[in-house]
């Protein structure tokens, strides 16, 4: 999957999604409404790759719901939005979040970067917007470490 982020000049973050399966595409409303963050959305067409694509729209006040619940930091405007990482800490009980292998789409994968979410779903949103980030074709996750 991929994910766009845009911060238009009124301060509202859209995240474009684009992706083969629509289970990824849910993952992202899932992670929207895991952060209780309001949203709206539109279907995209399809992207040049053939994926489908759905646009969710966060208003400024709320994004930042989003960003503590994937622990990032949105900056920038427009085509230059990026996203910043936050620190990740976790406690000597075990507790804190899990570390997952976000990879590129190559056979074998070209690139890996380790990120840390708490759930699955949340690692794939957060690995695509990682594969956006490196402009990557997509990316895909799994459990463990680069």
């Amino acid at each position: 999957m991929l994910l766009i982020p845009n911060i238009n000049f009124q301060g509202n973050l859209s995240l474009d999604a684009f992706s083969f399966s629509r289970v990824e595409l849910n993952a992202v409303e899932f992670v929207l409404n895991k952060s209780k963050t309001r949203i709206d959305f539109d279907e995209l067409p399809k992207d040049a790759s053939g994926r489908f694509g759905i646009r969710f729209l966060v208003l400024a006040n709320e994004i930042f719901k989003l960003e503590k619940t994937l622990n990032i930091k949105f900056e920038g405007r427009g085509e230059n939005t990026k996203i910043k990482l936050g620190k990740v800490y976790s406690s000597f009980t075990g507790g804190g979040p899990s570390s997952y292998r976000c990879c590129r789409l190559d056979n074998p994968p070209l690139g890996c970067q380790t990120i840390y979410a708490d759930d699955d779903k949340e690692a794939l949103v957060l690995c695509a917007l990682v594969a956006n980030e490196n402009n990557w074709l997509g990316g895909y996750t799994s459990r463990g470490k680069c």
